[in-house]
């Protein structure tokens, strides 16, 4: 049956049938380096605001107790950066700690929804203060998304349980939000996983044209050798775009058609392929946890010394 899909917090206009569940397979066991404070250097964040120094990420000189596969992620979390914002409203009034939008504000020629999720191209450094709380976090995460050793292309088109099942398959489960969120943005609150700049060309997203395959929307997801500048703060791959990642709701609200956790214990972040925000923070949470589609995959946690 034909219908109107909404992925990524955006209408993707376009008549999209229901996907087949694919069969699962588990990845071959990579060997990754482990990301250091030589590769990923941590900046001083503005005066203003909750100053975040250096030694707010630590990683320890030998190789943490995390699987090959994953990266070793430990510092200070901030619950709200000060880029944690609405987009432009109704009115055209905007995010003000970006320097640079991609639509116009609606008052000036904008229309939804490219305004009601509009894209930053370049982020102020004030964006980066923390406003909320902070908590300390130590975890691993996969590198890659979907259980790709980064050559193949990541699983997709699953649920919420199904994503449960492939972590809990290796030994590992279902990344939470907030871990998901901190190996995104890192202890500078990066709006984006790769900084302050909307990663151009560098993550596959904003796709605009070729989006439809028939009925269905076409599958352009790509494995993260095809994006290898596409990296967080932590050496974590395709945090920007590619495919949506199913998390365990633990910073979104509910959505207002549930109750809280209800039926909904998923929240999905990265967003996907298409002309969509593509932030750390921003996610969708209408979809059940029986809600599948071709652009949907998850990633994987597990505590430290598991």
């Amino acid at each position: 049956m034909k219908r109107m899909i909404v992925v990524g917090s955006l209408v993707a206009v376009g008549f999209l049938a229901c996907a087949q569940k694919q069969e699962v397979k588990s990845p071959p066991n990579v060997e990754t380096n482990v990301c250091t404070p030589d590769h990923c250097p941590v900046e001083k964040h503005p005066t203003s605001g909750t100053v975040k120094v250096e030694s707010a990420f630590s990683v320890s000189s030998e190789k943490p107790a995390c699987p090959n596969d994953m990266v070793f992620v430990s510092g200070e979390y901030c619950s709200k950066p000060n880029h944690d914002l609405p987009q432009y409203d109704q009115t055209g009034t905007g995010d003000p700690t970006c320097e640079k939008w991609k639509e116009k504000p609606c008052n000036k020629g904008g229309t939804l929804p490219s305004c009601k999720f509009a894209r930053c191209l370049k982020y102020k450094p004030s964006s980066q203060i923390c406003l909320g709380k902070q908590s300390h976090k130590a975890f691993c995460i996969d590198r890659d998304e979907g259980g790709s050793d980064g050559v193949s292309t990541p699983i997709h088109d699953v649920n919420y349980y199904q994503a449960v099942a492939e972590c809990s398959k290796r030994g590992k489960r279902l990344c939470n939000e907030s871990e998901w969120i901190f190996s995104c943005e890192g202890p500078n609150n990066n709006p984006y996983s790769t900084g302050l700049d909307r990663p151009d060309g560098v993550c596959n997203l904003d796709i605009e044209k070729g989006l439809a395959k028939g009925s269905e929307l076409a599958d352009l997801g790509k494995p993260s050798s095809s994006f290898p500048a596409c990296m967080s703060w932590a050496g974590v791959r395709e945090m920007t775009g590619n495919y949506d990642e199913l998390t365990v709701r633990d910073v979104s609200p509910a959505p207002s058609s549930s109750k809280e956790m209800g039926s909904h214990h998923n929240a999905l972040h990265s967003g996907w392929w298409g002309p969509i925000r593509g932030r750390c923070i921003p996610a969708t949470t209408g979809h059940d946890d029986y809600f599948h589609e071709t652009q949907i995959s998850f990633r994987c946690c597990s505590n430290p010394n598991q």
